[in-house]
């Protein structure tokens, strides 16, 4: 009996698992591209980026501050703090 118990437990929390999942996919982006934003487009094999700096419009401080790195052509990256 605490086998079927333990069961139903599980799959319970399978199925709110799978709600928080789907909410999660429903929701659009926060940031978004300008409108008449340019898509770039890759025609080399890489992208090369020299010394970015980048502040929020609320910080003083740099959130990126000279860092340097190339992208592989068809390839997507993320920086995440």
């Amino acid at each position: 009996m605490n086998f079927y118990i333990r069961l139903y437990d599980i799959l319970i929390d399978c199925l709110n698992v799978g709600k928080c999942f789907s909410k999660l996919l429903q929701t659009r982006p926060s940031i978004v591209d300008k409108e008449g934003a340019i898509r770039l487009k890759v025609t080399a094999r890489r992208v090369k980026f020299t010394n970015i700096l980048f502040s929020y419009a609320d910080s003083n401080r740099p959130a990126v501050n000279k860092i340097n790195f190339i992208v592989k052509g068809g390839k997507t990256i993320a920086l995440i703090k």
